[in-house]
């Protein structure tokens, strides 16, 4: 069976763990279902919290009318007597009415008379100065005659009342008004709570005060706002309650437990386990197909391939007996094998061809070596049996320094040689190599007067370039030891400093200074290091002046090819 076919029955495998998946997404329309009945369930109770509320509120204004509407009340505008006082502003009235204040107010819109009861702490207390004047501003206080019955919410004091008005009359409710009646209730908490108890909802009352300007914008386009905790175990129903005059003065929140939306959370966990478990089940039966029909032979092939590559047996070839795209790689790959074990042949060949020819010219590089090196043996020695001879002591000297420069092509052509497979030397440590060339060609009782002191930057630069410098250097510690200090004592000091710009190498010591009307071979010493610094590496060669002895600068801007 190809590859191909069976990547089609995986699909509609694949397919149908999608289906299930689908089956599953379905779940989160339920879900979306009891968001809805939620939210109207809220939004039920906030509107039977409000008609409720509407309810007491009619129910202060029918007791209201009950007391305004009856003979003794309005003959006690007439003459406030003292038993209606007694008889009717008794603590037992207050708290069967469960009102705070009964309170009247004449035609001129005075307050007449009236009592307040705390029915929380069960005792008569002053009336509040805000409730009287927000009693007195109002139109239905004003004008008796034209207002007739008005009730609903007040503000006073930052605290929240119900309030109903109505004009004193006669029992048969006609006569002229003698003044305004108010009954008021205070909205406590405790009265919020009743309220919440005797229908069974959980009610919270906000005043207005207490709101910022973000609480009451949103109530610009929509009556009523849904929002649920933090923790999304309570949605909240919120409205506007307002007062007489039509204005906002508190907030009413209806708060419902979230048990149908819990209840359709803990479905969707248990279907979403199952999900997961389907899943996973799945998956094992996938990678067990996976396995018998693909891994193992694509295992087999790439163990095979890394131990051909690991031992290097490009004879052996992949075996495959399937028909399938696999034994096509397989196929490709004793291809690819067969091409590998052709190149390695040749190149095994070519190899030992360039093996040979390698070897032929270390050796002959190696007698070219010890050809060159004894010639110059050959040279020192003879120019050292010739000046056993001389006694001119200018010509002898001149065998000396040709001695001495003979050396330093030999220390040159040694360090080619050891370093045949680099292109580049440290040239701090070549120049220790070089000043112990060059004091060990002096006298030994000159040697043990002079001392040489290399200090800076190690660096790395093209042989090239290192060659020519270094022979600029020799010449000027030659001189320095040559000239500068006669038969006494005396130190040279040589210091690197490699910056991003170049290369400064100072030459210093603090012999008997620069003598430059002098002649012969010092002059030439000096002539032939600043040509190769100036000419040769683009350079320039300075002497600075000291106070003691003779300080050569060399400034290089280009070390070709040197490594920091």
């Amino acid at each position: 069976m190809k590859i191909k076919t069976k990547i089609n029955l995986l699909t509609l495998i694949v397919a149908s763990i999608l289906v299930l998946g689908l089956i599953a997404g379905s779940y989160i329309i339920v879900l979306n279902g009891l968001f809805n009945i939620e939210e109207h369930e809220a939004i039920d109770n906030s509107e039977r919290a409000e008609n409720y509320i509407f309810y007491k509120i009619t129910n202060i204004d029918n007791i209201d009318k009950d007391w305004a509407f009856w003979d003794s009340s309005y003959y006690f505008m007439d003459d406030k007597n003292p038993e209606f006082i007694e008889e009717n502003f008794v603590e037992s009235t207050f708290y069967t009415l469960n009102i705070n204040s009964i309170l009247y107010f004449d035609l001129n819109d005075s307050f007449f008379y009236g009592e307040y009861y705390n029915l929380d702490e069960e005792e008569f207390t002053d009336i509040p100065e805000g409730l009287i004047n927000s009693l007195t501003e109002l139109d239905a206080i004003v004008n008796p005659k034209s207002q007739g019955s008005v009730s609903g919410f007040i503000q006073a004091d930052g605290e929240l009342y119900i309030v109903a008005i109505n004009p004193v009359l006669t029992s048969n409710v006609d006569g002229i008004p003698k003044g305004n009646l108010v009954m008021a209730r205070e909205v406590s908490r405790e009265y919020i709570t009743g309220i919440s108890d005797e229908i069974n909802i959980n009610l919270e009352v906000t005043k207005i005060p207490d709101l910022n300007n973000k609480n009451t914008e949103i109530y610009d386009k929509i009556s009523r706002v849904i929002s649920y905790s933090s923790n999304e175990d309570e949605i909240y129903a919120k409205s506007l309650i307002y007062d007489i005059n039509g204005l906002p003065v508190a907030e009413l929140t209806v708060t419902d437990k979230r048990e149908l939306f819990g209840l359709g959370l803990e479905t969707m966990v248990f279907f979403t386990g199952f999900a997961l478990l389907l899943s996973a089940a799945v998956t094992i039966l996938l990678n067990v197909i996976f396995e018998a029909l693909f891994t193992r032979r694509l295992e087999s092939v790439s163990s095979e391939l890394k131990r051909i590559a690991n031992t290097k047996d490009y004879k052996s070839r992949l075996k495959d007996e399937h028909d399938d795209e696999i034994s096509l790689i397989s196929d490709s790959a004793n291809i690819l094998l067969d091409t590998i074990q052709t190149n390695v042949q040749h190149l095994e060949d070519k190899n030992t061809e360039l093996n040979k020819t390698l070897l032929k010219k270390s050796e002959l590089i190696a007698e070219l070596h010890h050809g060159v090196k004894n010639n110059l043996q050959y040279i020192i020695s003879l120019l050292g049996i010739k000046s056993l001879k001389i006694r001119d002591p200018e010509a002898l000297e001149v065998i000396n320094d040709a001695t001495g420069r003979i050396k330093y092509l030999g220390m040159i052509h040694d360090d080619l040689y050891r370093k045949e497979e680099r292109k580049t030397l440290f040239f701090k440590s070549h120049l220790f190599d070089l000043t112990n060339l060059i004091m060990e060609g002096l006298p030994e009782e000159k040697r043990e007067k002079i001392s040489v002191q290399i200090t800076g930057d190690e660096f790395e630069t093209d042989l090239s370039y290192a060659i020519p410098l270094s022979t600029a250097i020799y010449e000027l510690i030659k001189n320095s030891t040559e000239h500068a200090f006669g038969e006494g004592r005396g130190n040279i000091g040589i210091e690197l400093e490699k910056k991003n710009s170049g290369l400064r190498i100072s030459i210093k010591d603090d012999g008997s200074g620069l003598d430059e009307s002098g002649s012969g071979e010092f002059s030439f010493g000096i002539n032939f290091a600043r040509n190769i610094i100036t000419k040769q590496l683009s350079g320039t060669m300075k002497n600075i002046g000291s106070e003691a002895g003779t300080c050569w600068v060399i400034s290089l801007t280009d070390t070709a090819g040197d490594k920091k």
